[in-house]
């Protein structure tokens, strides 16, 4: 039986008292007024920047609510919650910066996903998902620390638009390729919709704008989807920055399927000897999870030199494909011409899990080779969804 102090056991009972634990409680908003920016501010505005915080980043916005239906129900809200729920209890005391890009809308249901999740968190103390609490012993977990210093902030995506609209609009046309959706049949015999629209909105193409946006005493930034499972602290995907040499500015995964191989077809007939799309760092990326180091982006002129119209056509002409899933496509590319700029992410930091449900053919032959991650997973890539 573990020891525990009684001291600490009073706190824990305090605690108790006013921290929310249900989901259909009203949330204590005076007990988060630290944790919470709530003012959508403009990236510059940014507040906690130094390196006393691990900084992490996630677009969340344009909510099409109906008025019968919370975001907590919707697909995203499910998606979201496994997220906060996941960083909160993968913690090991880390101080975090969240910076969410979004809208005055979306604030709300953010803050409500994550205070709930607080609380649950904080009353559990790290049990174990989807264990029962049979004894204190359960709730106290030697291992698990809430963050040291949790700082919210909510940043306005529309800056993008605003004063990026030409840029958006250029890659769009060579990153942006579209199609009407379709109907496909699942080797189950279910059916799903496939949708090719997700892709024309502007949050897809904004990521090589990072280093201009931010402030310049924000070094860094860890760029994560909503649909993640993390299995670590976030201070373990901040550490893989220090592995990174001089040139690479960007770290990044890769994409666990051969999507990049199907498309490279035309390349590969032209080159007989190109090596782009084989398994392994060539396979192309997946920015489920990215690096951002923005003091060197700032710094690349190599990289910069990439962020122009002129280079999207050679990149286009040279890979003889168009992409259709934005700044992904963009940097996938420029990999293939420049991997000195980027750092191959070891492949348990984005663990994606889908199930190539609806490949044929060749692109099914091939799964197995491209998805051939050995290392344990550290952050789960809930991609699976084929409807998504």
């Amino acid at each position: 039986m573990k020891y525990i102090n009684k001291v600490f056991c009073s706190t824990w009972l305090v605690v108790l008292i006013i921290i929310p634990t249900s989901s259909s409680e009203t949330p204590n908003l005076d007990a988060y007024s630290e944790v919470f920016s709530d003012q959508l501010i403009q990236p510059l505005q940014l507040k906690y920047t130094g390196d006393n915080y691990i900084h992490v980043g996630m677009i969340l916005a344009n909510l099409s609510l109906s008025e019968d239906r919370k975001f907590e129900d919707t697909k995203l809200g499910k998606k979201f919650k496994l997220f906060c729920k996941s960083f909160l209890y993968g913690s090991r005391g880390s101080s975090i910066h969240l910076v969410f890009l979004t809208d005055t809308a979306t604030i709300p249901h953010i803050k409500r996903t994550l205070i709930n999740q607080m609380g649950k968190t904080i009353f559990a103390g790290r049990m174990g998902m989807g264990s029962e609490i049979h004894s204190f012993q359960d709730i106290i977990d030697p291992e698990w620390i809430f963050p040291r210093s949790l700082r919210v902030e909510f940043v306005d995506l529309g800056h993008f638009s605003r004063n990026y609209r030409n840029q958006i609009d250029t890659m769009m046309k060579y990153y942006g390729f579209t199609e009407p959706s379709r109907i496909e049949t699942l080797p189950d015999g279910r059916q799903v919709r496939l949708l090719f629209d997700k892709y024309q909105k502007d949050l897809f193409y904004i990521a090589p704008f990072y280093p201009e946006v931010f402030p310049e005493s924000l070094q860094y930034i860890l760029m994560l989807d909503v649909d993640l499972d993390l299995r670590i602290d976030l201070s373990e995907l901040a550490e893989q920055r220090k592995l990174m040499a001089d040139s690479e500015v960007i770290g990044v995964g890769a994409e666990l399927t051969p999507h990049y191989h199907m498309l490279s077809k035309p390349h590969r007939v032209k080159y007989p000897d190109s090596d782009i799309t084989t398994p392994g760092t060539k396979q192309g990326y997946n920015t489920g999870v990215v690096i951002y180091d923005l003091a060197k982006m700032r710094a690349s002129e190599s990289f910069k030199s990439q962020i122009n119209e002129e280079s999207y056509a050679r990149l286009k002409e040279e890979y003889a494909f168009m992409g259709s899933v934005g700044d992904q496509d963009l940097f996938t590319q420029m990999g293939f011409k420049k991997p000195e700029l980027f750092y191959d992410l070891p492949c348990g930091f984005n663990f994606q899990t889908y199930l190539n449900q609806l490949s044929k053919g060749e692109a099914l032959e091939l799964y197995s080779a491209y998805h051939n991650c050995k290392d344990d997973p550290k952050i789960i890539h809930n991609n699976s969804d084929a409807s998504d």
